[in-house]
């Protein structure tokens, strides 16, 4: 099997494995991860920080951008034709859906990419040593593969069950410096 059939067979069984996990069990899942983050050594120096407004099937980010933005410079992505363009989140009111149902802010493009520190990136699923695999356009990969970003730490965020000793990777695909996960919860009694 190919690499991009491989990679289009883990990503149907993360979507499947989605379903199995009811929304309070993800939320939960969500703060444990952003607590963990929020207590790294590099987040807590970082001034500049790329992260990602999430969507239903990602790692939570809402209430971790809400108690950061004034404290921190948050930088969110804006899907511009085939890549992402970095934009600072101003509060709740600087958001409107962009593309691909995204919650994306409407302040002018941020060009100092030489401040960002970090990267906090989605994923549909990581492995152990890193390496990424993202919902297929490339939009992340070509971002921080840029010499503007090459200096810059990035840290995936996952739920446990994204979480593998190896996934199918290419060779332009990033690898992350860490990904952070939490505990797999028991979801005996769950419905």
């Amino acid at each position: 099997m190919t690499t991009t059939k491989n990679k289009q067979s883990l990503r149907k069984h993360i979507r499947q494995l989605l379903t199995e996990y009811p929304s309070v069990v993800l939320s939960h899942m969500s703060g444990e991860i952003m607590l963990q983050l929020e207590q790294t050594d590099v987040f807590q120096s970082a001034a500049v920080v790329l992260l990602y407004h999430s969507l239903p099937d990602e790692v939570n980010t809402h209430a971790f951008i809400s108690r950061w933005y004034q404290h921190k410079t948050l930088l969110l992505p804006r899907v511009d034709e085939d890549r992402l363009s970095l934009h600072q989140y101003t509060g709740p009111d600087c958001l409107s859906e962009g593309k691909w149902n995204i919650q994306e802010p409407d302040e002018p493009a941020f060009t100092g990419y030489r401040q960002i520190s970090l990267a906090i990136v989605p994923g549909v699923a990581f492995d152990t040593a890193g390496h990424r695999l993202g919902r297929g356009k490339g939009y992340y990969d070509r971002l921080l593969s840029t010499r503007q970003m090459a200096h810059v730490q990035r840290i995936g965020v996952a739920f446990p069950f994204q979480v593998m000793d190896s996934i199918p990777y290419e060779a332009h695909d990033m690898i992350m410096h860490q990904v952070i996960t939490c505990t797999q919860p028991d979801l005996t009694g769950c419905q």
